[in-house]
């Protein structure tokens, strides 16, 4: 975990919004990128994004000091997710706008892909099923590779 995610955590705990607030700014985008990601559908994805946010306010006592705050919180926006599939999707539809997700690293294989090999991925990513498409997202999209266990 960063230094500044534990700090505001530390202040969450202690009763401050305004670090929950924070906490919400930080992370806001990666989570709806990645539920929408996982759910093809940007009005499912916020409720996902919405609902996961909410799941870590009243449970916040349960994360616990020390571990990494961004494993937790994808897993839990993966479980809502996973919650709005199993209740709302039926069928699965394919994504037809995914906004860009920023990039965390510059690196050159990361620069050298194309917008139409993007499209590409993003159609075939799309026809796994969610178990599969899960870690992918996670790795690949959310950038997420420490605390990976978790998930």
């Amino acid at each position: 975990m960063t230094d500044q995610d534990n700090e505001l955590i530390l202040r969450f705990k202690a009763g401050d919004n305004k670090a929950f607030a924070e906490l919400y700014e930080r992370y806001v985008r990666y989570a709806f990128s990645t539920a929408l990601l996982l759910l093809k559908d940007p009005s499912i994805a916020a409720d996902a994004c919405q609902d996961a946010f909410v799941r870590v306010y009243l449970n916040i006592h349960k994360f616990q000091d020390g571990s990494q705050f961004k494993p937790w919180f994808y897993r839990i926006v993966v479980n809502e997710s996973m919650r709005l599939t199993r209740r709302i999707m039926r069928r699965p539809k394919p994504v037809e706008h995914v906004p860009d997700i920023p990039s965390v690293t510059n690196a050159p294989e990361r620069i050298l892909i194309t917008e139409e090999q993007k499209g590409e991925i993003r159609q075939a990513v799309n026809k796994l099923p969610m178990r599969l498409r899960v870690p992918l997202v996670l790795r690949y999209y959310a950038d997420l590779t420490e605390g990976f266990d978790h998930v």
